[in-house]
């Protein structure tokens, strides 16, 4: 992998996201669940210093006056919002010279798979590139949880795709491995590999569509008790949820700045595990297990 290549297509897909999102907005606490955007900002670039420049590169830390301020496990998201982070200008400054830093580190580094720990074949920069991929992720959630006409992303023209394939697939059990290999970067509750057993079972093949969730609204799947687990009702009657997040009751959903007719033909979306463990039971299945 080009490693220097991957990472300015992550910090690249990153400052996207901000780009069209005014000052405020970025400094805003959308939902007491989500981060302020300027926040991820700077603790992407605190992450990277931390495990490319410090951990990998053996440097001393660029701002050692940030390292808790963007430590996740020190700052939980409930309270990001009243800490002196960095803003954006500062955000951005900081994010350049620690990928200045980092390439430095890079230049130098032995990425063959006898090398150390973090950088025996890149380890640690795969794992950069996946966390801000991550956090791209998060960022994402955090504009589309903030009120309609914060984030007005560019849109390609054309059809979206759409697969023409619903049934579902059989697969005969039998004892199968599962996890990840070892010879490279992966997330530690993707390891250890390790074998199941399982019975045979059918899956289907691709994801539920607004069409077909929309049947299961229209038959009262938000009001009969049968469907939902003792939890998933509770939290049903809580939060009076009547239909996914974002569709309105015309027929229309919304997609950050825009609400516009719902495709029945795409992927329902915003639904809790609880909605959708409902549709599966009504549908006449279940939730597939991770394995």
């Amino acid at each position: 992998m080009d490693y220097e290549e991957a990472l300015a297509d992550a910090t690249e897909r990153t400052l996207a996201l901000v780009e069209p999102v005014c000052q405020d907005d970025l400094d805003r606490v959308h939902s007491p669940l989500m981060s302020p955007l300027v926040w991820d900002l700077g603790h992407i670039a605190a992450f990277e210093d931390l495990w490319l420049c410090v951990r990998a590169g053996g440097l001393e830390p660029l701002r050692p006056d940030l390292m808790e301020v963007y430590d996740a496990s020190e700052t939980p998201r409930a309270e990001r919002g009243d800490i002196p982070y960095l803003r954006r200008d500062d955000a951005l400054e900081y994010m350049e010279q620690v990928r200045e830093r980092a390439l430095t580190v890079l230049a130098g580094a032995d990425l063959s798979p006898g090398s150390d720990r973090l950088n025996a074949n890149g380890f640690v920069w795969d794992l950069l590139i996946q966390h801000e991929h991550q956090h791209n992720e998060t960022m994402l959630q955090t504009l589309q949880l903030a009120e309609p006409g914060v984030f007005a992303p560019r849109r390609a023209l054309g059809e979206q795709a759409v697969s023409p394939i619903h049934e579902a697939v059989a697969f005969e059990g039998g004892v199968f491995e599962i996890g990840d290999a070892g010879d490279g970067f992966a997330y530690d509750n993707e390891r250890p590999r390790h074998r199941v057993e399982l019975a045979s079972y059918a899956i289907d093949r691709a994801p539920v569509t607004n069409g077909e969730f929309a049947e299961f609204v229209a038959d009262d799947g938000y009001q009969r008790r049968e469907l939902w687990s003792e939890a998933g009702w509770a939290w049903r009657a809580a939060e009076d949820v009547r239909r996914p997040l974002y569709w309105t009751t015309d027929g229309r959903e919304r997609r950050f700045d825009l609400i516009e007719p719902r495709d029945d033909r795409l992927p329902v979306m915003h639904v809790s595990c609880f909605e959708a463990e409902a549709y599966a039971r009504w549908a006449g299945g279940r939730l597939p297990t991770e394995f």
